[in-house]
């Protein structure tokens, strides 16, 4: 590790290179960017509801009362 951080103290142009991936890589987790993520779960969610199109691959929708995935008794899960 010590090695590495000397080599990055030792090459500017590096730093530079890994800090600017690095914000375009922390834009992506930005309050907004994730609020516009979560509108798009809801919004697939209800349209999947209201039958105007497919739950996108990887969700599933539940109804009210359903037990989530991975919410048992004991768990501190929730319910729908």
């Amino acid at each position: 590790l010590a090695a590495a951080l000397d080599g990055l103290l030792a090459d500017p142009v590096r730093r530079a290179r890994l800090a600017a991936g690095a914000r375009a890589v922390a834009a992506g987790y930005s309050w907004p960017v994730l609020a516009q993520r979560v509108l798009g779960v809801y919004r697939a969610a209800v349209a999947e509801r209201a039958g105007t199109v497919p739950a996108p691959e990887g969700l599933e929708v539940v109804e009210v009362g359903d037990e989530l995935p991975g919410a048992g008794p004991g768990s501190g899960g929730v319910q729908a």
